[in-house]
């Protein structure tokens, strides 16, 4: 090969690199990214189940209360 061949290789392969170098820190970037949502995401969640938990109990206590008056005022 000639010598402008060879140099015109390296300048594709060095541009190359220099590409996948960015792409990998795009991707990195994305990964941290949605690392970040799946935290976010699992945190509301775990509100949101905690919220449904208070509001069975809830519910609960206030069927039996509910209930209790019923029987005490003679209806049940």
């Amino acid at each position: 090969m000639s010598e402008e061949k060879l140099d015109k290789l390296l300048s594709v392969m060095l541009d190359m690199k220099e590409d996948l170098s960015g792409l990998g820190k795009e991707v990195n970037g994305l990964k941290m990214d949605f690392d970040d949502f799946r935290k976010e995401t699992n945190e509301k969640l775990d509100k949101i189940v905690s919220g449904i938990d208070l509001l069975a109990s809830k519910t609960w206590n206030n069927e039996k209360d509910i209930n209790r008056l019923k029987t005490l005022m003679g209806i049940k």
